[in-house]
C-alpha cells in the first residue's frame, strides 16, 4: 500500500479515452507500471455492440504528491 504519512497532497484527474477494450487494457497496464503514485478511482463505459468496437472510457484517477 501507499505510505500516506509521506504523501501530503492529492488531486483527482478525470479524462475520457476512446479506443478498443484490448488497447484500453494495455493503456491501463502501462500506466500502472509507470512511476507515478496514483489510485484508479473508477472506470465507466457503455457496453459495446461488438468486441472490437471503439468504446469511450471515462477514467478517474487520484494522484499523490509531496508538498
Amino acid at each position: 500500500g501507499l505510505q500516506t504519512d509521506k504523501l501530503k497532497g492529492s488531486y483527482d484527474i478525470t479524462f475520457n479515452v476512446t479506443t478498443s477494450y484490448s488497447k484500453f487494457k494495455t493503456f491501463i497496464r502501462n500506466y500502472e507500471n509507470s512511476l507515478r503514485l496514483f489510485t484508479l478511482q473508477s472506470v465507466g463505459f457503455p457496453a459495446p455492440e461488438e468486441a472490437d468496437d471503439l468504446i469511450t472510457f471515462q477514467v478517474k484517477l487520484r494522484t499523490y504528491y509531496l508538498k
